[in-house]
């Protein structure tokens, strides 16, 4: 088996450099409270274990951007989806016990 290092050799452009880092801040359509990525990693980084009941179903995070293709220019809250799936669906997921501000 060989080893690819094909990327070695790669020296991105600005502009490819500018959309990677573009690419990695947080969505600023979504209040400082929807920043679950950012909580997540924040805390493994400093060493910290995150509170696992603050982070919302994945099946959330799939319908929200659903919605949102559907509804262009929509932009909905985790709490909104979890309200949504409740009332139409009768389907339960949990809300978080605290909720974090960054």
């Amino acid at each position: 088996m060989t080893n690819n290092t094909s990327y070695e050799n790669y020296a991105e452009n600005e502009a490819e450099r500018n959309l990677r880092e573009f690419s990695t801040l947080p969505d600023p359509r979504r209040p400082s409270s929807e920043h679950f990525i950012e909580y997540f990693y924040e805390h493994l980084y400093s060493g910290k274990s995150p509170d696992m009941d603050m982070l919302p179903h994945s099946d959330l995070f799939y319908i929200r951007e659903a919605l949102e293709n559907k509804f262009k220019g929509s932009v909905f809250t985790m709490e909104e989806i979890r309200k949504l799936m409740d009332q139409e669906f009768n389907i339960k997921y949990p809300a978080p016990k605290n909720k974090f501000m960054r």
